[in-house]
């Protein structure tokens, strides 16, 4: 139960408190006064209000225990048996303000048609009286020929009608202000719609979320605020395909996110409005989680990729080389994968601090990607490696030799190019420095039956190494045999 809902249900203990307490003073009344000193039946008035008085204290009891609404369904059907029972017995017309009492608590309190039904009923029933009394079938009134004790009873029934009403009217109001600032409070945009699509209620948030300019929000139906929306959203087809399967099972709920045009993600949950048990229309709210998203994008993409250089990290280039080996496998095709490793990287680091160091590690980055096709990975091993995968090779070994030797010559010749780097200082300006740099390139062909992602990265290494020894600056291929 939500705080909400405990409040709620506080109120209406309260109220039936002052309720009950009131039928409670009258059987109390009832019994003191009116059976020594007004009633003529007196056994019968005893037993009434006795019986009376037991079914408010058993039906109070109930209500403090935390059910209110039941304790009052259960009283409603012990008071309507007495207050027919009664009529049948002579009680006068003018107690029926007792019966017009209890209609209105049921419905505040339980529902409207519990209400009604209540007031109607015990209408029939008068009105049967009435008939049967002219047909001479019924017993005359109980209070015949006594003026005042019939006013006396009248005018304790009209106290019983009004004095909930003041406090009624506070709780409806309170409730109403309550909903009304809880509405305005809450960061989600809320609009209710009937089962007519009229719009029931909304919020300012509502309005800016959509840009609905709020003079125009009143005289909006459903169908207007649907093509207002689908307007703004990259996806406006998914949109109204959703919309149109909750109106058609109206007892869904559902929660999805929504894509802006303009950038913004907003979440959308919708759940049905019920009263009384029946659903009344839809309840819309939307949240601003642009955000969020953008915070869960950076964590999927620092998972993936290396924070410096933003090309994808080893956990990655793991699972393109698995995916490029099995493409190949497939088609036919071969594959290539170059492991490249910065020659005089360390002198850099030494002489400038590793900002330097970082700032050639983003720029080797770039010019790597430029040399390659946008099919191609690109990824940072670790340190000052770098691992190019190439697929979708000719399917002929010597071509495809050949096609991977030429790109691997694009690069160290990009790389060997002179770097310009900007280094700034704690004072606020930049210190340009020139640095040269070459990278040795180890080259492992794929696919190979039998050989793993794993064997092809460590053959790739051992490759560059070979080219490091041959006098760095150098493109070598793996060589099983040397």
């Amino acid at each position: 139960m939500t705080h909400f809902e405990k409040a709620a249900q506080a109120s209406t203990i309260s109220l039936l408190d002052r309720f009950y307490s009131i039928f409670l003073s009258v059987c109390i009344v009832f019994l003191m006064v009116g059976v020594p000193f007004v009633f003529h039946r007196k056994a019968a008035s005893a037993v009434a209000a006795l019986s009376m008085a037991v079914g408010v204290l058993l039906a109070w009891r109930m209500s403090r225990r935390g059910q209110p609404q039941k304790s009052l369904k259960l009283f409603s059907v012990g008071l309507w048996l007495l207050l027919v029972g009664l009529i049948y017995g002579g009680l006068p017309p003018a107690t029926a303000g007792t019966a017009v009492a209890m209609a209105m608590m049921l419905a505040v309190v339980v529902s409207v048609r519990a209400g009604v039904v209540f007031g109607i009923s015990y209408l029939l029933a008068w009105l049967l009286y009435i008939a049967l009394q002219a047909a001479h079938l019924a017993p005359p009134p109980y209070f015949s020929g006594t003026l005042l004790t019939g006013w006396l009873i009248g005018a304790v029934a009209i106290w019983l009608v009004l004095l909930p009403i003041p406090e009624l009217i506070r709780t409806l109001h309170k409730a109403a202000s309550l909903q009304r600032a809880v509405i305005e409070a809450t960061t989600d945009g809320i609009l209710v719609v009937n089962n007519e699509g009229r719009v029931e209620t909304y919020n300012q948030r509502f309005l800016d979320l959509w840009q609905i300019p709020p003079a125009s929000i009143s005289t909006l139906n459903d169908g207007e605020l649907l093509d207002l929306a689908m307007e703004q959203l990259v996806d406006p087809d998914a949109f109204i395909k959703k919309v149109r399967e909750l109106y058609a099972q109206p007892d869904l709920t559902s929660v999805d996110t929504l894509v802006f045009k303009d950038g913004r993600h907003v979440e959308r949950h919708s759940q049905p409005q019920r009263l009384d048990g029946q659903i009344v229309g839809r309840v819309w709210s939307f949240r601003d989680v642009t955000e969020r998203e953008r915070a869960q994008a950076e964590i999927r993409s620092l998972a993936f990729h290396d924070a410096l250089t933003l090309l994808p990290n080893r956990r990655l280039l793991d699972d393109r080389l698995e995916q490029a080996m099995a493409s190949c496998g497939r088609s036919g095709q071969k594959g290539a994968l170059l492991f490249l490793d910065l020659d005089n990287f360390k002198t850099l680091n030494d002489a400038f601090g590793h900002g330097a160091g970082d700032a050639l590690l983003v720029e080797v980055a770039r010019r790597i990607t430029s040399c390659v096709r946008q099919i191609d990975t690109v990824a940072r091993f670790g340190g000052d490696e770098f691992v190019v995968i190439l697929g979708n090779l000719n399917i002929d070994l010597g071509t495809a030799r050949l096609d991977v030797n030429l790109v691997a010559g694009k690069i160290s010749l990009a790389l060997a190019q002179p770097y310009h780097l900007s280094l700034p200082q704690n004072d606020g300006s930049n210190t340009p420095v020139q640095h040269h740099c070459t990278a040795s390139i180890g080259i492992a062909l794929f696919p190979e039956k039998k050989v793993s992602a794993d064997e092809v990265l460590k053959r790739a290494d051992t490759a560059m190494y070979q080219a490091k020894a041959s006098g760095r600056n150098a493109v070598s291929f793996y060589d099983a045999a040397g």
